[in-house]
């Protein structure tokens, strides 16, 4: 019995993903579990796994590098013997099915990582490394964009990655053109999906910005009496994700997305924490941000990074998002406007922390702990009053975190 081999929803707003290629070929033998095909969602590069034991018939024809698949769509078959038949797939520029069945797609079982040492080639054949081949790289430092392949279609071992190690002679020189003094870079996958969402947010949202001081004097006391080194500490960043949460709750169009000419207000509060790596930026999640303590949103967030250092991501890491915070603080940034992150409606950008002389209304002049706060807002789902307000309550709750219960650690 024939197997369906489709493309899996990753995400409740995923849709469709983009194809970027097959890491067997059609007929050959292939186990439940075995990555067998990588695609480019909104989110990341993923290798989509064999759901069944059998072998790999019936490619659908036009399934090629760039190819835009919707989520449902049957791409291949897998089946017990070659000899068993399968339907013929449509071309991939016939109609998708229906919405209803999309919908009903569960997903296969996913790896959605993306190896430094893999994506840095930024081509499909390096994200054909086989699983002790990433993990060989990554112990060798190797950049697998240098390396040829000894498998199939050129997928890379760990012997491939070991042997290119071992060759003293091996330089990664970038190619330059003989007519010109440059050089040329690709980008990683994860670089050209991000690539690809900026030049959407910019050409399809209306955004303006708001900025604001916050002072967290406050927050800078009480993380100079808790206990241990600054390591152990719940960092700045635990406490903007606890404010931030706080402040969607108080104004949850702020945390809704525009959709189809309506706006969507999500029910959760899930905050979205951008992350720099070697290979590109990604964004996992916080969950329910606003019913966790900081010290948890402290712990979640010492997790994530760790997973940020070899991309090794969850799927449910990278799914769920409705607001995002970008903070540059630890870079001895002072202030930056970021870019609304569809479909959400709001992005805030911090800069550091820094002492400035404050003059109060009573003309008191004192020494405070400062950081600027720009948001960044799709004009479609918010107006500048709405902003303020919700930036107002942003530095409120940063502002004297003993008065309200929601901000202890």
């Amino acid at each position: 019995m024939a197997v369906e081999f489709y493309i899996p929803k990753m995400s409740d707003h995923m849709e469709e993903a983009i194809f970027v290629e097959w890491l067997v070929a059609d007929g050959d033998a292939v186990e439940k579990g075995q990555p067998i095909l990588v695609i480019d969602t909104d989110k990341v590069v993923a290798e989509v796994e064999a759901p069944a034991d059998g072998i790999l018939v019936g490619i659908r024809p036009g399934l090629e590098n760039g190819a835009t698949v919707a989520v449902g769509v049957t791409v291949a078959f897998i089946v017990g013997d070659i000899a068993d038949e399968v339907p013929a797939l449509e071309p991939l520029d016939a109609p998708a099915p229906d919405s209803a069945a999309a919908e009903a797609a569960e997903p296969s079982q996913l790896v959605t990582t993306v190896d430094s040492a893999t994506a840095a080639s930024g081509s499909g054949a390096a994200l054909g490394a086989t699983p002790a081949g990433r993990k060989a790289a990554r112990e060798l430092n190797v950049n697998l964009v240098n390396v040829v392949g000894s498998g199939p279609r050129g997928r890379i071992s760990e012997s491939d990655v070991r042997k290119h190690a071992a060759d003293a002679s091996s330089a990664e020189v970038a190619a330059v053109p003989e007519d010109r003094d440059a050089a040329w870079l690709e980008l990683t996958p994860v670089q050209g999906v991000t690539a690809r969402r900026m030049v959407e947010s910019m050409s399809e949202v209306p955004q303006f910005s708001l900025a604001r001081h916050l002072d967290l004097t406050a927050i800078v006391a009480v993380r100079e009496r808790t206990g241990g080194d600054a390591g152990s500490k719940p960092s700045v960043t635990a406490y903007l994700v606890k404010a931030i949460g706080l402040a969607l709750a108080e104004h949850p169009r702020v945390n809704g997305f525009f959709r189809e000419g309506r706006i969507e207000i999500n029910n959760d509060i899930n905050v979205g924490v951008a992350f720099g790596t070697d290979v590109g930026l990604f964004v996992p999640v916080i969950h329910r941000a606003d019913r966790l303590s900081v010290s948890e949103i402290a712990d979640a967030l010492a997790r994530l990074r760790g997973l940020a250092d070899g991309q090794a991501f969850t799927r449910d890491d990278l799914s769920g998002g409705t607001f995002t915070l970008s903070n540059l603080g630890m870079f001895g940034i002072d202030e930056f406007r970021a870019l609304v992150n569809q479909p959400q409606a709001a992005i805030l950008a911090t800069g550091q922390v820094s002492k400035a002389l404050v003059v109060d209304s009573e003309g008191t002049i004192s020494i405070r702990d400062r950081m600027t706060a720009t948001v960044t807002a799709d004009h479609r789902s918010l107006d500048g009053v709405s902003v303020a307000r919700f930036l107002s309550s942003v530095a409120n709750f940063l502002l004297d975190p003993d008065e309200h219960g929601g901000m202890a650690t």
